[in-house]
């Protein structure tokens, strides 16, 4: 069977007040516990158009999960960007009227991952949530 490359965006949630968590994505609520490499989840896309307001420092952070989302690990997920590659955690920056920040992140490895987002002291009032995209069957390396 011939797997073909998809791209789903998904809703993302609300707006959170000044220094308050908001989960971006959470593959045991989007799927189901340890269902995400079977749906052949490969990168989960972050943009940030129009965000007025940056992250709380190191407010992007990635977590795995090996037992269905019991329980939750820090982990530092590869990522690119037009600027280059890195790994989380890391500070979104506010759009700047010429730029955005999107996070392209490699999640193939994992049975679930989740993805929060933390407001600085000032809450962002525009460009909250992100365009949140799962990127299916194609993968890349991050190099």
């Amino acid at each position: 069977m011939e797997r073909q490359f998809e791209t789903a965006v998904l809703k993302g949630p609300a707006t959170p007040l000044a220094t308050e968590t908001a989960t971006l994505f959470d593959s045991t609520v989007t799927y189901g516990p340890k269902m995400m490499r079977m749906l052949g989840v490969c990168r989960i896309v972050l943009s940030f158009p129009g965000l007025n307001q940056p992250s709380g420092t190191s407010g992007l952070i990635g977590y795995a999960s090996s037992d269905g989302g019991t329980t939750w690990k820090n982990y530092a997920f590869p990522y690119s960007t037009i600027a280059g590659t890195g790994a989380l955690p890391q500070t979104v920056a506010a759009d700047t009227g010429s730029t955005f920040a999107v996070y392209d992140i490699s999640v193939q490895f994992h049975q679930d991952v989740k993805l929060t987002w933390t407001a600085a002291a000032t809450a962002p009032t525009a460009g909250f949530p992100p365009v949140i995209e799962v990127k299916y069957n194609d993968v890349h390396v991050n190099s």
